[in-house]
């Protein structure tokens, strides 16, 4: 079981001080020389900007419900059955959490030569290509997907008859005319002819994307099966089960630690 838990560090957001002093300056100059009358532009702090002069290695995050604030980020993995912490990672705030998913979950392998059967993680892990990967080992994943409308489109086009034909990888709508498939980097584009969608008799109620040359045009992405499996199995009560387990048991210690050990802010720089 993985997730992750903000903290906050031992410096004040007054701390940043821009990347690019030069930039900063001219910035600071044009606020000075504004019009009593104009009003006081937004001055932009980000991450890409500015830099805590006091901890460099923290970076600005934002809590649900609460203000941006400098922090750090500490990705746990424990053991289902023990409840034991077999990792934690630290980050700067602003690392998602998908982007060092993988190399925990093998770093654990390594180290303690486990044999991992179940990955459970919530929907900040959810990247497809990290679930594709541990499915490919062998690991069944409970993790929901990062975005609720991934994957979703094409299954709602499915219920209104437009079928996919994996073998000659081509669609066929409700009137029985066929889309033609082009690749792109990420999924393929498949395009209706403009003559079959012009003299098509139900075409204002069509709910394929209408293109501004008038065609019709469906995005598929490559790893859409993997889409509709996980968004069947997200639908099991079991998976229901492990995710509320899961925030039983590794909430719990994160609590504890914030509560009782001093997790809750960092004690140096």
């Amino acid at each position: 079981m993985t997730d992750a838990s903000l903290i906050e560090v031992d410096a004040s957001i007054d701390s940043m001080v821009a990347r690019d002093e030069e930039a900063d300056k001219v910035e600071v100059q044009k606020l000075q020389e504004r019009k009593a009358t104009e009003a006081m532009p937004r001055r932009k702090v980000t991450n890409e900007t500015h830099i805590s002069k006091s901890d460099p290695d923290n970076s600005l995050a934002r809590k649900e419900g609460e203000s941006r604030a400098l922090r750090y980020k500490v990705h746990s993995t424990i053991d289902a059955d023990s409840r034991v912490i077999l990792d934690s990672k630290i980050t700067t705030g602003a690392v998602h959490d998908t982007k060092i998913y993988l190399e925990r979950i093998e770093y654990i392998e390594k180290k303690y030569s486990l044999n991992i059967h179940e990955a459970i993680a919530d929907r900040g892990y959810g990247a497809i290509d990290n679930i594709k990967s541990l499915n490919n080992k062998g690991i069944t994943t409970y993790i929901p997907l990062f975005s609720t409308k991934e994957g979703k489109k094409p299954l709602e086009l499915k219920e209104v008859g437009f079928i996919y034909d994996e073998e000659n990888n081509n669609y066929t709508c409700p009137e029985g005319k066929e889309l033609f498939p082009t690749k792109s980097k990420d999924m393929e584009h498949y395009y209706s002819k403009l003559e079959t969608c012009k003299s098509c008799p139900v075409s204002d109620q069509c709910l394929a994307k209408s293109n501004k040359g008038g065609y019709r045009i469906i995005h598929r992405n490559w790893n859409q099966w993997l889409f509709e499996q996980e968004l069947s199995m997200m639908e099991k009560p079991i998976f229901h089960e492990r995710l509320k387990e899961m925030m039983r048991k590794i909430e719990g210690i994160f609590a504890e630690a914030k509560n009782m050990h001093g997790l809750n802010r960092a004690k140096y720089r």
